[in-house]
């Protein structure tokens, strides 16, 4: 859970309110030098590598190769804490900060502090309503880092949660373990209004609406 603290370190160069950030050849402009930095770069590179599977365009190799996990879901780098894997070894080291008890990074706008980098821009963008976080094959775009993983899915394919019961696969957990109660007919979820049970909260938020929703009046 992130925190407050009476002494913080502040990141002024890497943030600003006003989108300082401004490109000198386009006069783009941005809320952080990372993301100026990696603007410039299409104007400076050409981008010849081609993604065979979705048709991106990279301007080096490594870039195309390290896209390509996106497709495939490898995720060779593992942390020796947790054993939670990654596709890239920028992600395995800042999640590896995680694990630390130091919170360097400060938001100047409301002084709360984080573990990473990336969770504060994951926390600035509410002050600036700015979607930091763009798919590459869709450009749908999240505030959240979790929120964009968990949407990669849907190009992938992947569902890594698996019911031991029945083998039917899942992309969200949540989703899993709302599936396993339909197996021991397990209905936790009650209706306060008629004390109907449902094994799925879905189900009980549906049956909840038939009370509440407002019935027309006669004429």
């Amino acid at each position: 859970m992130e925190k407050k603290q009476d002494t913080v370190v502040n990141h002024e160069e890497d943030f600003d309110c006003d989108m300082s950030f401004k490109c000198n050849i386009c006069k783009s402009s941005y809320s952080s030098r990372k993301f100026l930095n990696a603007h410039k770069l299409i104007h400076y590179k050409q981008n010849t590598n081609k993604c065979e599977i979705c048709h991106k365009l990279f301007s080096t190799s490594s870039n195309l190769s390290t896209h390509k996990l996106v497709h495939t879901g490898k995720k060779p780098f593992k942390c020796n804490l947790c054993n939670k894997s990654f596709a890239h070894s920028s992600n395995l080291t800042v999640h590896k900060l995680t694990h630390s008890d130091q919170y360097s990074y400060t938001c100047k706008v409301c002084t709360m502090t984080f573990k990473t980098n990336s969770n504060l821009l994951s926390h600035y963008s509410i002050h600036t309503s700015e979607k930091l976080y763009k798919c590459d094959i869709c450009k749908k775009s999240f505030f959240k880092k979790d929120q964009i993983a968990v949407h990669m899915m849907k190009h992938t394919g992947q569902k890594p949660f698996k019911c031991d019961i029945c083998t039917v696969s899942f992309s969200i957990k949540g989703n899993l373990t709302a599936h396993k109660f339909t197996h021991f007919n397990q209905k936790t979820f009650k209706c306060d209004f008629c004390n109907k049970s449902y094994s799925i909260v879905g189900n009980l938020n549906r049956h909840i609406s038939t009370h509440t929703k407002k019935k027309a009046p006669k004429k």
